[in-house]
Formats: structure tokens, sequence, C-alpha cells
């Protein structure tokens, strides 16, 4: 009886330090981007992460440099500077062309700051910008994902406030296309697995939200789903396992660091040593979750430019 009380306690031992291990990530630094920034472009090819323009703590508190992180040489690079100087702006990578579409984002004129309708696109294979058709919504802090070779812009805010608007970019045509209206005006941010954009909480300005909204492209409908058990908005996303997004950062817990498994509808939370942060780039490849730039607040006096990776491979939850 002593034996097999003694081998319960054991087996309770291994599951509980299981348990720990999952919920327990580990993230280990890496070299640091050239410049620190927060709410900028970030973008993967599958091989390199891309850091676009974003905030900067000293004049003219604007970039419009484009680095890549090269993982093999630990190092980040600048490739190539954008026509224009913006923060809070898009940007993502499209396969078919080997090109990166910026988009969005506040600049700063002599006298005020506006948003910036000017599409700019990074040709991979020579490093070299052109422009395309211009924006017909400029907004900031807008959500975006990729799906089909077309780009999706939704949320933010616009000259008037936040904004509802979802719009379609066609990469192939150069041709923007308004789709149905998100259910609330905020900014937020979301990914599309499926044929479904999945979009996570934000904020109005007066309220962070904790729900979640998918849209079916197929059926041209939003449907609200169960809500998240936390506020967040400031927050970046990245997809794994063609079924799971990553939620990392926040205005309210810049320590968030969460998983939303889009076949199970739920939602599950992780303690880690990751750097706080918020308005962060977040990707994933191969394996490995990276992160980097960002800022510990809203003020681009605390911007960062470290950059950290956990590999995701036995995170299973």
């Amino acid at each position: 009886m002593k034996r097999i009380i003694k081998s319960l306690i054991i087996l309770v031992f291994i599951l509980a330090n299981i348990l720990i291990a999952q919920e327990n990530i580990i993230f280990k630094t890496l070299a640091d981007m050239n410049e620190k920034r927060l709410g900028f472009g970030n973008t993967t090819d599958g091989k390199y992460l891309y850091a676009v323009c974003g905030g900067i703590a000293f004049s003219p508190y604007y970039s419009d440099n484009i680095e890549r992180y090269d993982a093999e040489n630990n190092k980040w690079t600048i490739i190539a500077k954008t026509s224009t100087l913006r923060r809070y702006c898009n940007a993502e990578y499209i396969e078919s062309g080997n090109k990166i579409y910026i988009m969005n984002g506040e600049y700063q004129t002599s006298s005020f700051n506006t948003l910036s309708k000017r599409v700019e696109v990074l040709d991979l294979n020579t490093n070299l910008i052109s422009l395309c058709a211009e924006n017909p919504n400029p907004v900031k802090n807008a959500g975006s994902a990729v799906w089909n070779n077309k780009i999706y812009i939704f949320g933010g805010q616009n000259l008037y406030g936040y904004s509802d608007d979802f719009y379609e970019y066609d990469t192939a045509n150069d041709t923007w296309k308004r789709l149905p209206d998100l259910p609330e005006r905020k900014q937020t941010s979301g990914k599309i697995i499926d044929g479904v954009l999945y979009t996570f909480g934000g904020n109005n300005g007066k309220r962070n939200y904790d729900d979640v909204y998918a849209y079916n492209f197929e059926e041209s409908t939003w449907t609200q789903l169960e809500n998240l058990p936390f506020e967040i908005s400031a927050n970046s996303s990245a997809v794994s396992d063609g079924r799971k997004i990553w939620l990392v950062g926040s205005f309210l817990d810049t320590d968030l660091l969460a998983v939303y498994d889009t076949q199970t509808k739920t939602v599950s939370k992780f303690d880690s040593n990751m750097i706080s942060r918020q308005y962060t780039g977040v990707q994933i490849i191969g394996e490995k979750l990276y992160l980097f730039g960002g800022s510990k607040n809203t003020s681009a006096i605390s911007a960062l430019a470290n950059t950290e990776y956990t590999d995701i491979t036995n995170q299973k939850k």
C-alpha cells in the first residue's frame, strides 16, 4: 500500500511539472533592431522578419526605415527606406510577387499630423520601393490580415474618429473594395484562418473590449463568438498550426501572452519571461514565435529595440 501511495505521489509530481512546463514559456534574447520603435508594420516571408517604419523616441519621431532580421546570422539590417515617414501603419507580405505592401499610419506635415493615403510596395527581389493605387480610407492602428493574395484592413482611427470600416485590397489588380462594416468602431487586430477573419478586443478611446468577432468571407457575415476572459487592446497577433492565433501584449496587460484556438473557440493564457510590451511585432517562422520592438507604455520614450523568441513546438494547449 505504501508503495502504491508513493507511486501516486511521484505521478502527481510528474504531472504537475508537465502542467507547469506548459503554462510557463521561456523566451531567449536575440539581436536588437537598429531602431527602438513602436506601432510599426511587421511581417515575414517565412524566412526573414521585417519591421517597417514606426514611432521612435527622437525627432522626427517617425521612421522610414525597413529592417530585415536574418535568424541564421542573428542580425538586423536596414534594407530600404519608404518615401513617407509614418507610424501605426500596416505591412503585409504577398508571396505571389515576393513583395511587402505598406499602407496606413500617420505622418507629420509642417504643422499637424495626418493619415497617409500612399500605398508603397517593397520588391524583395530588388529592395526597390514603388507606389500603388491610393488608399481610399487611410487609418492608423488598424488591423490587417492576408488571404488569397489579398490584404484586408479593418477598424482603426481615421480623421473623424474610430472606424468600423472594412476594406479589401487586391494586390493583383491594384484595386480597393469595401466590405461589410465591423460590428463596432474601434482599433482592433486579427487574423484569417480557413476563410474566416477573427478579430480580438480593441479600444475606442473610452473602453477596452474583450469580444471576439468572426467574419465569414463566403457568407459575407459577421458573428460574435464567446468573449475573451480579459480585455485586450494595442496587441499583436500571429498564426500557428493553421488554427491557433497568438495574442501578445496589451494596453492593460503588457505581459499578456495567450492563444485562441479557432477550432474549439477557447483561449489559453500563459505565464512567461517575455519583456513587457504593446504595439509590438509578432511573427512565427517554423516553430518559433518572435517578438520584436513595441513599447512598455504608450510613450515613444519607452520604445524597444529588443528581439526575443521561444520554441512553440510543444505548446499543445
